[in-house]
């Protein structure tokens, strides 16, 4: 039992993680071996999850003609779309624009940037984006067929648990009709006489 539960509370870390880097717009081992980074740089990976999804949907804005959102690619020369006018990875961009911010002076006007692009937990990033982008992964030993096969563990968790469950509807639907079947007979039962009929029993046989 502690080893079947332990197995599911990591696959369900797997899935958990790939879910976070479906909402970041990164790979789940990218997304791996970010957090790797940045908890090496002392930023936690839910301030880095929620950056990068910042990113994604500054990103998405700009694609979409927001001003604000191509201002601020703008502001720190890196192009959100690709030669051929596609809008580019995320991760693709955030490689760009750490090393951007590798060449920058640390100050107010840095963490400003990271704000814009990050959201407020962008200036906490300014420590990892300053290692530019040789920094921004630090091998985790986490694999693609590791989350390949977590995913697939994970659905067949998932199938065995409504299996379960409707096993013990089911099993639900039998049982409570005869306990209150029960319930009513005992209900209407005389157990006046059935005591006085218990206590005699052993003076008849005297």
């Amino acid at each position: 039992g502690g080893l079947i539960g332990g197995i599911k509370s990591m696959v369900g870390a797997f899935d958990d993680l790939d879910e976070a880097a479906q909402a970041a717009g990164v790979g789940a081992v990218a997304l791996s071996e970010m957090r790797t980074a940045a908890r090496l740089s002392g930023v936690d990976a839910e301030k880095l999850d929620g950056a990068l999804t910042k990113l994604n949907v500054k990103l998405a804005d700009a694609a979409g003609g927001s001003k604000d959102a191509v201002a601020a690619f703008n502001a720190i020369g890196v192009s959100f779309k690709d030669a051929q006018g596609n809008v580019r990875g995320t991760e693709e961009v955030l490689r760009d624009v750490a090393d951007k911010f590798a060449t920058y002076r640390d100050g107010a006007e840095k963490s400003a940037l990271a704000v814009e692009l990050f959201g407020r937990a962008g200036a906490k990033l300014v420590p990892l984006l300053n290692q530019g982008a040789d920094g921004l992964r630090q091998f985790s030993g986490l694999t693609d067929e590791t989350v390949q096969q977590a995913a697939r563990l994970q659905a067949e968790f998932d199938k065995l648990s409504t299996h379960a469950e409707r096993l013990k509807n089911s099993f639900a639907g039998a049982v409570i009709p005869a306990i209150n079947q029960t319930i009513d007979v005992m209900e209407r039962m005389d157990w006046k006489s059935f005591v006085g009929a218990f206590a005699l029993g052993p003076l008849a046989i005297i």
